[in-house]
């Protein structure tokens, strides 16, 4: 089941070589549990699974898989983020992303995409198929 979600997101410049993609204040606006969160978004550098970070509170063990695929000198990083048993938002969590570049040059942080038990290309085709 996906819902829809509400959160904050920052791009925290630490310099022009290291910042972090900062997801926070995440809430469910129908309050129902998730198993995972899909996510996307643009980045200077590639990220990987070592450059995520999750806080929770109470803490979960909480597993993630991330790809990165560079396009004309940006990346996009979709993945996933896997909770140990079907979680409710709290609005507590904060999930951050370690990008080795400058976070400066663009407003990475509006790029994020971030969905509930589904992925952020998952899309539903609305076509019938033809009948033979």
């Amino acid at each position: 089941m996906s819902q829809d979600l509400l959160f904050d997101v920052t791009a925290k410049k630490l310099n022009a070589y290291y910042g972090t993609l900062e997801i926070s204040n995440i809430r469910s606006s129908r309050g129902v549990t998730t198993n995972y969160l899909g996510f996307s978004f643009e980045s200077p550098a590639d990220v990987t699974k070592a450059d995520f970070f999750s806080e929770t509170s109470p803490w979960e063990d909480i597993e993630s898989d991330i790809s990165s695929q560079q396009v004309d000198g940006t990346f996009t990083v979709t993945g996933k983020i896997n909770f140990s048993y079907p979680h409710t938002f709290n609005g507590r969590e904060v999930f951050k992303f370690g990008i080795n570049g400058n976070l400066s040059s663009q407003n990475y942080e509006k790029t994020l995409v971030l969905v509930a038990d589904r992925m952020p290309s998952d899309t539903v085709n609305t076509e019938t198929p033809a009948s033979g």
